[in-house]
């Protein structure tokens, strides 16, 4: 089972929703719209009182911020996503994911650079 640590942006959903319903499996599935923090990771049930012990600890030591999703952008070919205006609390909170689960190979490009998935 793939699993993913996501922030749901519902407010998005009405203007994706017909796009990813179409053309992203992952849409069809029941995923909402959003952005991802980092993938993959263990899912829910697998994980451990002190992984989520971890995730805690990094939501908690979070700074609250918005986002504003004005542009677009391509992943390759295949892969059309909404560009956050400031993409840096994403990254951060990417890499303190990362930081408590330095055994989980991310494929988040928000690690590497400065855009979110």
């Amino acid at each position: 089972m793939e699993s993913a640590l996501l922030l749901v942006v519902p407010e998005a959903e009405p203007i994706v929703h017909e796009h990813r319903a179409q053309f992203e499996r992952a849409a069809r599935v029941g995923v909402p719209a959003h952005l991802t923090v980092i993938y993959p990771i263990e899912p829910v049930d697998a994980l451990s009182a002190d992984d989520l012990g971890r995730l805690r600890t990094v939501f908690r030591s979070a700074i609250r911020f918005t986002v504003e999703l004005r542009t677009t952008g391509w992943f390759g070919d295949d892969v059309l996503f909404l560009v956050p205006e400031d993409s840096a609390p994403i990254i951060d909170l990417t890499r303190q994911v990362e930081a408590a689960f330095p055994n989980t190979p991310s494929t988040v490009a928000s690690s590497k650079t400065s855009t979110p998935t």
